[in-house]
């Protein structure tokens, strides 16, 4: 979430003050609830970021998750599965050139919404390996993990999904501890 990836490969500031500008502009009509243009924003700034940067964007992939999340809100579960797979499919094709905070919060926000979608389209198979991988990324996330447990306790893997939320409740106690 919050403002883009910031990448530049040499973009003209102007192009990319206009992408920015497209992404805040996006945000500020999700905050005041103006569901519908705020979709048709984070759809334009993915695609100009695409075309800015090329089909391995981060700010690409960030803008999709952001556009994912408005359409869940209104249960177009497909349709956001899409651009979650897209965002993924960005993040996994850049691979290791980008290892810093950013990336990694765009790859735990895609694992973690390609799993919730899948669990609301009850692929639960899919969505227990996206929300693997999504712990893999940040194993002491507990959003991450509690989700993993919840859908381990939905597919009736109770041991498992007792020891997942115990890990996120021993996490949780050493967080209030410090």
């Amino acid at each position: 979430e919050g403002p883009p990836f910031g990448r530049h490969h040499g973009l003209h500031d102007r192009d990319r003050d206009q992408a920015i500008e497209l992404f805040q502009r996006a945000d500020e009509c999700e905050e005041r609830g103006a569901q519908a243009e705020a979709e048709t924003l984070f759809a334009q700034c993915a695609a100009l970021f695409e075309e800015l940067e090329g089909e391995l964007s981060p700010d690409a992939a960030n803008a999709l998750n952001r556009l994912a999340a408005l359409q869940e809100a209104r249960a177009d579960y497909q349709t956001a599965l899409t651009h979650t797979l897209r965002a993924a499919a960005i993040m996994r094709a850049v691979g290791d050139q980008l290892t810093n905070e950013d990336a990694t919060l765009i790859r735990l926000t895609t694992g973690r919404m390609h799993g919730h979608l899948c669990e609301r389209l009850a692929r639960y198979a899919e969505a227990l390996e996206s929300y693997t991988r999504a712990t893999g990324l940040a194993p002491q996330n507990t959003d991450a993990l509690l989700n993993r447990a919840h859908l381990l306790s939905l597919m009736q893997q109770d041991v498992e999904a007792l020891a997942g939320f115990e890990r996120v409740l021993a996490i949780d106690q050493i967080g209030r501890a410090h």
